[in-house]
């Protein structure tokens, strides 16, 4: 992103250093400053003269002289010139005083919604700020060192800023962003490179995977590395990029170590990391407030998720739990017919679904980097003829040097290829792969047959997939003793269809089923191509769901008939509902509730705009969701004073392993809505469902088995 034509901070600064303060001279003598400024001291006990008086009284002429003069500026204007010349002091030793005490004073004065004038009318920036000198040498204004220690994000993405310049990169920091030439980072991202090319790429990986061991959690066969954000930013260094250090390591899978002694190798692994570190939190992607993920305005919700998305690749990497492998192609990819498959992809699915199973068994408990025989498989499956084994693993695995072999950046998800299939062949053929790490690769099976479908032009398949994963979420609820309900409707005269309905005695819980994934354009940033991927999955899911709602409130029931013609009374009686909309595959941070609330905010109050025509259409269906948005809100805040005092508040975004690994613990409809219901009043920061999950459960055995 270009910055802004004018260095709105400069002039800030400009202006800040022309306002003195008069009256500081005189704050000893309170009476003569109470009859400059024309206040009252008379109260019924007599004349009192405060300091806070004068302070308070300042603050509201201030804000009287700003407000309501509309030159297209608001308070987030001011809060990034406040980033940006926070970063530009840990960038390059900016001075902040006195430009940072006066815009504190600004900001604290005035109200979110506050129109204000732009910078470039001085004719009313100069009193202004002569005013908020005035009013600090009665106010309290904080230290500089306290301010400076409390904006964590800014220090270190300043600190990166100034790590990268050190190192021959052009860099310079405008609009509380860090703007450096695209060859600059890749020269630098090349430095790396070859450095995890000299320990060679496996060890490297290795390493990685030991640096976090101790984070697997045995149930969920996940690794938990969100870092914890708090309510208020705790000085920390930038978290390690363990997603953007593992796929840049994949190019050099095949690279052997160059032979470095025990602490040679130590010492450049450790240079790596911070070289690593360094170089994505210039991309400013990594959150250090709980509240960052709060109070978004439609100009700032899409800066928002373009920095989640970065962080969900470079700072994380996309897992699933191994031991659910087999039950989740089934489910998705099952309806495939062997028959057709052998004909046109060379095997049956239900044959690689057997293989993926044997994969995962072959490496047991294994952490990191494994090797896989094909000679071990054909061992522990001997009915599976040897070209069908072949032609499996030649779909399951990257040729040698192929994989993510023009990744290089933290945001090149587009280059990113490594996730689409689960193995690295070692050599020319299939009789030797790698899986780098089970819990990493497990997700990359389904992409590999999803893809083969696309592949080999079966007709409608991504429909299949999303008819298969009703039927799928359908079925994993019954095993857990849950009845479900599904089928069409009609109801004055509005047609709809529940995909699943799950009621229990306190609640209805409506799941809205979508198969559109998160495209790597958008794990890039894109704008355009991040909320077209929202627009088709979350946002559409929870209109339909919000029409479901809204009959279930006006209409005594919906009666809802299957596919098998049976009938289904979907009847409310006073309960409420939960509205879950599920996507089939991983979205990252965009999942958490937070977020999905965040953006069902944002989206149901804003019009977007295309820059490109192309983009037109797409930029109009999601204003189109938009506006639906806002009036089943509207209209369901009529039935209901808890929607209407909590908007989207019942509203969900979860993935089909999410839902996997929620589904642990239940085993009625009751306990489906006790486990759904707790993530609903707990925030613990680290914007990831999984660790929630995990962080609520631990609390549960601590309270039903004391140490």
């Amino acid at each position: 992103m270009a910055p802004d034509a004018q260095d709105w901070t400069l002039k800030f600064i400009g202006l800040a250093r022309t306002a003195k303060s008069k009256l500081a001279p005189m704050q000893q003598d309170l009476e003569v400053i109470y009859a400059k400024l024309g206040l009252s001291a008379q109260t019924s006990y007599g004349s009192s003269y405060s300091r806070d008086a004068v302070y308070r009284h300042l603050r509201d002429a201030l804000r009287s002289h700003l407000r309501n003069t509309d030159g297209g500026w608001g308070r987030r204007n001011l809060e990034k010139i406040r980033r940006d010349l926070l970063m530009r002091h840990a960038f390059e030793d900016a001075p902040l005083e006195p430009a940072l005490p006066l815009l504190d004073c600004i900001i604290d004065s005035i109200d979110a919604g506050d129109h204000l004038p732009s910078m470039d009318d001085v004719s009313k920036w100069q009193p202004a700020l002569q005013l908020a000198a005035e009013a600090n040498a009665f106010g309290y204004p904080s230290h500089i060192e306290d301010v400076v220690r409390e904006c964590v994000r800014e220090s270190n993405v300043g600190r990166a800023a100034r790590f990268v310049r050190e190192r021959g990169a052009q860099v310079t920091v405008r609009d509380a962003m860090v703007h450096v030439p695209a060859t600059n980072i890749e020269r630098l991202a090349l430095e790396l490179l070859h450095g995890i090319r000299v320990l060679g790429g496996l060890g490297f990986i290795e390493n990685l995977f030991g640096m976090i061991r101790e984070k697997f959690d045995e149930s969920q066969g996940r690794y938990h590395i969100a870092p914890f954000v708090g309510p208020s930013p705790r000085p920390r260094q930038p978290s390690i990029p363990f997603g953007y250090l593992l796929n840049l390591a994949v190019r050099a899978v095949d690279m052997p170590a160059m032979g470095l002694d025990p602490i040679a190798s130590r010492v450049l692994f450790k240079h790596l990391l911070s070289l690593g570190t360094q170089l994505v939190a210039i991309y400013d992607a990594e959150r250090y407030s709980v509240w960052e993920a709060f109070f978004h305005s439609p100009n700032s919700i899409v800066r928002f998720l373009q920095r989640l998305t970065v962080s969900s690749s470079a700072l994380a990497f996309t897992q699933m739990r191994p031991a659910d492998v087999g039950r989740h192609l089934r489910g998705l990819l099952g309806w495939f017919s062997d028959d057709e498959a052998r004909q046109r992809c060379g095997f049956a699915f239900s044959t690689a679904f057997r293989v993926a199973e044997a994969i995962i068994c072959l490496v047991g408990s294994r952490r990191g980097p494994t090797v896989i025989r094909k000679s071990e498989l054909t061992r522990n499956l001997p009915e599976v003829d040897d070209d069908e084994l072949v032609a499996i693993l030649t779909t399951f695995s990257h040729p040698s040097g192929t994989a993510n072999a023009e990744f290089l950046l933290p945001n090149d998800a587009v280059s990113q290829t490594f996730s689409k299939k689960p193995l690295i062949r070692v050599g020319a053929g299939v009789s030797t792969s790698l899986i780098l790490d089970v819990s990493w690769c497990t997700p990359a099976f389904y992409e590999c047959l999803s893809q083969a479908l696309r592949d080999v032009g079966v007709k409608e398949s991504d429909a299949k997939i999303g008819k298969a994963a009703e039927d799928f979420l359908v079925t994993e609820l019954n095993l857990h003793g849950i009845a479900t309900a599904r089928g069409k409707y009609h109801v004055a005269g509005v047609d709809g269809e529940v995909d699943v309905a799950a009621p229990s005695p306190e609640q209805i819980v409506l799941l809205e089923v979508k198969k559109k994934p998160l495209t790597r354009k958008a794990q890039s940033g894109r704008d355009v191509d991040l909320l077209r991927d929202l627009a088709k999955s979350v946002l559409a899911a929870q209109v339909q769901l919000g029409r479901h709602q809204i009959l279930l409130y006006r209409h005594p029931a919906l009666s809802l008939t299957a596919d098998d013609h049976s009938h289904y009374s979907l009847e409310r009686n006073d309960r409420g509902v939960e509205r879950v909309a599920v996507a089939v595959s991983e979205y990252g941070t965009l999942q958490d509730r937070q977020v999905a609330h965040a953006l069902l905010l944002a989206v149901s109050n804003a019009s977007f705009s295309a820059t490109d025509d192309s983009d037109r259409k797409d930029v109009d269906e999601l204003n189109s969701l938009g506006r639906e948005l806002a009036r089943q809100h509207h209209e369901i805040s009529q039935l209901s004073d808890q929607i209407k005092r909590d908007p989207f508040f019942n509203c969900w975004f979860l993935s089909m392993p999410q839902i996997l690994v929620l589904l642990d613990e239940v085993r009625s409809p009751a306990t489906l809505w006790q486990t759904l219901s707790k993530p609903r009043h707990v925030v613990t920061g680290r914007l990831d469902f999984y660790e929630d999950i995990a962080y609520l459960r631990s609390l549960h055995l601590r309270d039903t088995h004391p140490p």
